[in-house]
């Protein structure tokens, strides 16, 4: 594993009609929908994670607190930057700030664990 605490990673996207409150059935109105955030703030953890792992295995995300604190309307970008706040283990603590053109929408706390991939699937596939 190659990753560190204070390591960042960024990733940004426009605000698109189809991730809206109305459209993903989080609200009634045609703005940056909450499930779409966390979507955009768990990929920049991934990313930052999945950068330093060693081959076989991944990170799955466990646990959020968000707080979406400003509304963004359609065809904004937005930019999601994740920071590695700490590392236990195989638990990786993130601080995620998300911000528009003006200024910070939303943060959250995110834990992510490393898991062997073949592993993890296996036990799964129990399931079925």
């Amino acid at each position: 594993m190659n990753l560190g605490v204070g390591i960042k990673h960024s990733i940004k996207c426009i605000v698109e009609p189809d991730m809206t409150a109305d459209r993903v059935g989080s609200g009634s109105l045609a703005v940056f929908s909450t499930p779409s955030l966390l979507a955009l703030m768990e990929a920049a953890a991934f990313e930052l994670a999945e950068n330093g792992m060693d081959t076989g295995y991944t990170t799955v995300g466990s646990y959020i607190e968000l707080h979406h604190m400003s509304p963004t309307p359609i065809g904004i970008m937005v930019e999601a930057e994740a920071k590695l706040t700490k590392i236990l283990d195989n638990r990786i603590t993130f601080k995620i700030m998300v911000y528009d053109k003006s200024g910070l929408i939303a943060e959250a706390t995110h834990i992510r664990y490393i898991v062997d991939r073949k592993k993890f699937m296996r036990a799964a596939e129990k399931k079925l």
